[in-house]
């Protein structure tokens, strides 16, 4: 065992090194650390890790060099958080290559992941144990996303998706409401929106929903380029005829990709990434008004600084005109973590998704979006006599 005068001479002298390299210049300090308070209130610089280079690997094949910042000594005083991270993330996941989602969460599985507490359900979902089939009294909300959603990095029960559920009841009990709330969490780490549109078909519809939460961020281009890189390298088809009108009006030949070496389609999607969203969208919305079922779109940020850029700003407003095409309410919570620094935020140094005080500051702000909408907040607390 150390001695505890050694151990915090030992700590002093590595402070000492490593303040004394970032002031020299060797090393920057890495992404999402120790901010000063000008730069937590002025700085709107887009940062260039993102999580897709968790995924990239795992399901897209290539590199998530062109997403990272770090240099090798950086990356050593973090202990890599990519590289780590990514070995976890495959732990969790199940390979269907084969198939349209080209994977999913691995059903009853119990880990630690992030050094939180990570569980899946029978059904493979991130969340508690739910009947298929749908109780009397019971009012079913059914949450379509990618990671943030899922709870990445956070403890079984901490996401905003179950704050919401223990909220909902709750407040049903203050109300003198004889009505109890389901809302499951249908989200796997990089679905794209389509693969979301998917899991609605053939998984949420079983649950019979009376309400679907659909979530967004400024990630989903990257997402769409994943699954779609996915289904070229593992010959899949694209299933839906929308699906495939949309990389046509993208220019993407999907049987030149698939001899010429897959990879000219990247920048396809980047550039016309609204076509997507506006199909999937647009089909989500006809799907569930033939169905009974009330839409409301989110936005969901991700807990770093380029998110209060003009970027946000505007594809803020370019989601906001596709709902508003389609009819569908839209809750914006993209400003969520616009007073916090960062770094209070995210899971760990180099990875913004949203900690548990994240997702409380989502789940806030998702409560208020609902009560402030007249159509869900009507029909989550009035219940038809």
């Amino acid at each position: 065992m150390i001695d505890p005068s050694t151990f915090h001479r030992r700590t002093i002298a590595s402070l000492v090194i490593t303040s004394t390299m970032l002031m020299a210049g060797v090393v920057r300090l890495p992404a999402g650390w120790a901010l000063t308070a000008r730069e937590t209130i002025q700085s709107t610089e887009p940062r260039s890790n993102v999580p897709g280079g968790y995924y990239e690997g795992l399901i897209g094949g290539g590199s998530h060099g062109d997403r990272g910042a770090q240099t090798p000594l950086e990356l050593a005083l973090m202990g890599n958080p990519i590289a780590h991270n990514r070995g976890q993330v495959k732990e969790v996941i199940r390979d269907r290559k084969g198939d349209f989602l080209q994977f999913d969460l691995k059903p009853g599985f119990r880990a630690e992941f992030f050094g939180q507490p990570y569980s899946t359900n029978m059904q493979g979902l991130r969340d508690r144990d739910y009947a298929v089939e749908k109780p009397d009294g019971v009012y079913r909300i059914a949450l379509l996303g990618a990671s943030i959603d899922m709870g990445w990095g956070i403890a079984d029960g901490a996401t905003y998706e179950n704050r919401l559920e223990d909220w909902l009841n709750a407040e049903a009990t203050r109300r003198k409401i004889s009505r109890r709330f389901e809302v499951i969490n249908f989200a796997v780490p990089a679905y794209g929106p389509v693969q979301r549109y998917d899991v609605f078909r053939h998984k949420a519809l079983a649950y019979r929903p009376d309400l679907v939460l659909f979530a967004s961020t400024m990630l989903d281009a990257r997402l769409v380029e994943i699954h779609l890189g996915g289904l070229i390298k593992n010959k899949v088809d694209l299933k839906y005829d929308f699906f495939q009108r949309a990389t046509t009006e993208a220019g993407i030949d999907i049987a030149r990709e698939r001899v010429s070496g897959w990879g000219s389609y990247k920048d396809l999607v980047k550039e016309n990434y609204w076509i997507f969203a506006d199909v999937v969208l647009g089909h989500l919305a006809a799907d569930c008004r033939s169905e009974g079922i009330a839409l409301v779109g989110l936005l969901i940020p991700r807990a770093s600084r380029d998110e209060a850029s003009k970027d946000r700003v505007l594809a803020a407003a370019r989601q906001a005109g596709i709902a508003a095409r389609h009819a569908v309410p839209l809750i914006d919570l993209s400003g969520s973590f616009d007073q916090v620094p960062p770094a209070r935020v995210q899971i760990a140094p180099g990875d913004d998704h949203p900690n548990a005080l994240g997702h409380q500051l989502l789940f806030e702000g998702l409560r208020q979006g609902l009560l402030n909408n007249p159509a869900p907040a009507g029909d989550l607390f009035d219940p038809p006599r």
